[in-house]
């Protein structure tokens, strides 16, 4: 069962978080041009966040789904 969040409910959640790392996973040979079968984009983008938090792990699940990271990822953003 998936926790169904609101936006008044998010500083109820979560009491602070303490550290946040972004990592990519690409290929170059994609990126390079030296194989057309290879994705040219990331693979995929591990977040690790630590959260200070009473809610169970369904509930950070569902929030972390919220997160700009994962928006940003599932969603098109304007290149600059």
């Amino acid at each position: 069962m998936t926790a169904q969040l609101a936006p008044k409910d998010y500083a109820t959640i979560v009491n602070g978080v303490h550290g946040a790392a972004t990592e990519g996973d690409v290929d170059l040979r994609g990126f390079l041009g030296i194989s057309e079968r290879v994705r040219k984009g990331f693979g995929a983008i591990p977040v690790r966040m630590l959260i200070e938090s009473a809610a169970g792990p369904s509930t950070l699940i569902a929030l972390a789904k919220l997160s700009p990271c994962s928006t940003s990822c599932r969603t098109p953003c304007r290149s600059t």
